[in-house]
C-alpha cells in the first residue's frame, strides 16, 4: 500500500491526504506487529521520506495531538471497533509519534493539538497554519476557484 502512495502517477494530481501512512507503520509495526525493532522500521521511514520529497518536495507533514487524558476519554466515549491502540500505550504510541516526527526528512511542519478543541476548531487552526505552505500553483487554485465559484467558501 505505501508503495503505491509514492508512485510517480498517484503525484501528476496535486493534492493528497495521507493519514497514518509511513510513520503509522514506524510506529505500530514494531510494537503491535513484532516487526521493524531496533529502528529498521524509522530507517525505512525516512527512505519513503526521500522518494516523496524528490517527487512532492512541499510535502506537508501534520502531527496531530492531544494529552493522553483527552485520548483515553475519547476511547472510552467512541470506542474504534478494530482500534489497535491500547490506553497503557498511549503515551508511548505518542512519545513515539512525536519523535519520528521530529526525525522526518520533510521540510514542512505543523502541529495540531486537539485536547481541549472542537473538529471546527481544530480545522480553523489547520487553515492557518497550512497557508504559509501553499505554493503559487496552490494559491492560483484558491483564487481560481474563488472567482468561478463566489458563492462556495
Amino acid at each position: 500500500m505505501i508503495k503505491y502512495h509514492i508512485n510517480s502517477t498517484l503525484y501528476m494530481y496535486p493534492d493528497h491526504i495521507m493519514v497514518g501512512f509511513h510513520i503509522e507503520e514506524a510506529v505500530y509495526a514494531p510494537l503491535y506487529y513484532g516487526y521493524g525493532g531496533n529502528g529498521t522500521r524509522t530507517n525505512w521511514a525516512r527512505s519513503v521520506e526521500r522518494e516523496m520529497i524528490e517527487k512532492a518536495p512541499e510535502t506537508v507533514l501534520v502531527l496531530v495531538t492531544a494529552s493522553t487524558e483527552a485520548i483515553k476519554h475519547r476511547m472510552g466515549k467512541s470506542p474504534h471497533p478494530r482500534g489497535l491502540l491500547k490506553k497503557e500505550d498511549i503515551t508511548k504510541v505518542a512519545n513515539r509519534f512525536k519523535k519520528e516526527y521530529d526525525a522526518s526528512l520533510f521540510l514542512y511542519k505543523i502541529t495540531l493539538d486537539t485536547t481541549n478543541k472542537t473538529p471546527e476548531k481544530t480545522l480553523e487552526d489547520f487553515t492557518q497554519q497550512i497557508q504559509p505552505h501553499f505554493t503559487d500553483s496552490d494559491r492560483m487554485r484558491i483564487l481560481t476557484r474563488k472567482a468561478l465559484l463566489p458563492n462556495d467558501n
